[in-house]
């Protein structure tokens, strides 16, 4: 309970939409903390359109909630995330 609590408090701090926090929670949702999928393949299965997901996951990854690895990309440690300033959105 402590941890999801922690999740959500991050979750505000960082000023996520919607789409966000819908691409955090499919990645967390994956067996491996590493998905090694394509942008494609996970914008299909989340049933958005690509653009809209590249758009989205450029702007977690500026703001440090996602990153890649070995050809693939995981939600960063919560302690990483950082809030985009208001004229950043």
């Amino acid at each position: 309970m402590e941890n999801e609590l922690k999740i959500l408090k991050t979750i505000l701090k960082a000023d996520l939409t919607k789409l966000e926090i819908k691409i955090v929670v499919f990645l967390l949702s994956k067996k491996d903390k590493t998905v090694k999928m394509n942008n494609t393949e996970i914008a299909s299965a989340m049933g958005i359109a690509q653009p809209n997901f590249v758009r989205t996951l450029r702007k977690l990854e500026e703001i440090q909630v996602v990153g890649r690895r070995n050809g693939g990309m995981y939600v960063r440690s919560l302690n990483s995330w950082k809030k985009l300033d208001k004229g950043e959105k």
